[in-house]
């Protein structure tokens, strides 16, 4: 499948030119080690704070040696709440991204570094903080092959930044990402039948399979992807006991010509949110968890 072009945190490559060489000839890079686990824990223990208010009684019921570990406390507590009471994944998501914890992290220093370096001086953050939680096995919610674009609008080249709390590769669904096709430009996206419900648009099959560069993603803790929205790119099942939570926010140019002109203002999304407001099959189950 091939690499991503990918760098340690420090490297003088993350304030030189071929950083952002490598973003728009790949349509993703990945900085090492960026983040410091602190920080990634910090995002699990608000996590288990949520989880807290909208039932105490899941930390008493944790296990006592997860309680030590704030990811794996979380994913615990998460899956059990579920449980319990089927949406209350929704209800953890919404308000994750409304925390002051997540304007912080997302205007953070270490990010702010390599998304200046990518774009430019003038950035803008996407309003939506999200903490991605990708439930065990679960399907309905997972964002198969699509690009960011669809479903977010604004320039061209804004960046995701997609950053796992947990180690991270197929078996915990991580992503693959089609490098160097986000230079075929937007793709059509359409309700598919794939191997897999899921209330998604996405991109067709066939086009898929012209894709040169499919690449599976392994990631730790604290490395960060950085991908452009037109990159095609899928999430993959669960298939671990534990949820993966990632990390995921998105930066606009502000200097980009056309969306200057049109006052920082973004197109019509209005077909990709129907699509993402599409019932589950199983009621109650779930939100917009993404990729």
């Amino acid at each position: 499948m091939g690499e991503l072009y990918n760098i340690a945190a420090g490297s003088s490559d993350v304030n030189r030119g071929h950083l952002r060489e490598a973003y728009y000839n790949d349509g993703a890079v990945i900085v090492r080690d960026l983040l410091p686990l602190s920080m990634i824990e910090s995002v699990a223990r608000l996590i288990v704070s949520l989880l807290k208010l909208v039932d105490e009684t899941l930390w008493e019921a944790c296990p006592a040696d997860l309680t030590k570990h704030p990811v794996k406390a979380a994913s615990w507590m998460l899956v059990e709440a579920e449980r319990r009471n089927p949406g209350s994944q929704a209800t953890i998501y919404d308000a994750i991204a409304h925390a002051p914890l997540m304007h912080k992290l997302a205007a953070c220093d270490e990010l702010a570094g390599v998304i200046h370096s990518i774009l430019s001086p003038q950035i803008m953050i996407h309003p939506r903080l999200i903490v991605l939680m990708s439930m065990p096995k679960e399907t309905w919610h997972l964002a198969r092959w699509h690009q960011d674009f669809y479903y977010n609008e604004g320039p061209e080249s804004t960046c995701t930044v997609y950053a796992p709390l947990q180690y991270t590769d197929i078996r915990n669904g991580g992503l693959i990402v089609a490098r160097k096709s986000h230079n075929r430009g937007l793709l059509v996206h359409e309700s598919h039948d794939l191997d897999v419900p899921t209330k998604w648009n996405t991109i067709s099959p066939s086009a898929v399979a012209k894709f040169d560069h499919p690449t599976q993603i392994v990631m730790n803790p604290g490395d960060v992807l950085f991908m452009h929205s037109l990159t095609p790119h899928t999430a993959q099942v669960n298939e671990t006991e534990d949820v993966r939570f990632t990390i995921n926010l998105r930066y606009r140019d502000m200097r980009d010509e056309k969306f200057r002109n049109n006052n920082w203002r973004i197109g019509d999304t209005s077909e990709a949110r129907q699509a993402l407001a599409r019932g589950n099959p199983r009621k109650g189950r779930y939100n917009e968890a993404g990729s």
